[in-house]
């Protein structure tokens, strides 16, 4: 069984922002336990994790971190860090190869 689950993925110029669902713990474990939100720098070789503050559904899908805050839809995400950036929605298709193996090696040593 693969180890995770990538619940929402965004790639562009700025880097790559990801929700993963570990599937490796119980199902009834906390949701800090299975749900994590990485982020990866272009150019970076490592993930780093975000550290989840909020989140709304409505009007749109909107999450706060320590880090950043969210929005997005479908389309694409508006990211804003120390500048605001877009970007697009993508799938693990787009990831690069090993993806699932160097995020989930990394969120099992958190």
């Amino acid at each position: 069984m693969a180890g995770l689950e990538c619940l929402f993925s965004f790639a562009g110029e700025a880097g790559h922002l990801m929700e993963v669902k570990r599937l490796d713990v119980a199902a009834d474990a906390p949701p800090q336990d299975k749900y994590f939100w990485l982020w990866r720098p272009s150019g970076a070789a490592a993930w780093g994790k975000w550290s989840f503050l909020e989140m709304q559904k409505e009007p749109q899908q909107y999450r706060k971190f320590k880090e950043a805050e969210l929005w997005f839809d479908e389309n694409g995400a508006r990211l804003k860090m120390d500048q605001e950036v877009q970007l697009p929605t993508s799938g693990p298709a787009a990831l690069a190869e090993g993806w699932q193996e160097s995020a989930h090696a990394f969120v099992k040593s958190l």
